[in-house]
């Protein structure tokens, strides 16, 4: 995409578990450790996936 596209998502990466987290905040603790693990991994899955098509290139 064209590097405004890239800074936007970026942008929305970061700052969205920040905001879900306010909305999260009554909810029942099960469903939030759901989100929080499966936010962790699929960051750890984007490192992984970046780091290997960069070494391909």
């Amino acid at each position: 995409g064209t590097p405004a596209a890239q800074t936007q998502q970026t942008a929305m990466l970061q700052y969205l578990p920040m905001i879900f987290l306010v909305f999260f905040w009554n909810f029942p603790s099960g469903l939030v450790l759901y989100w929080l693990m499966n936010n962790i991994f699929t960051i750890i899955q984007t490192v992984i996936v970046n780091k290997l098509s960069h070494s391909g290139k």
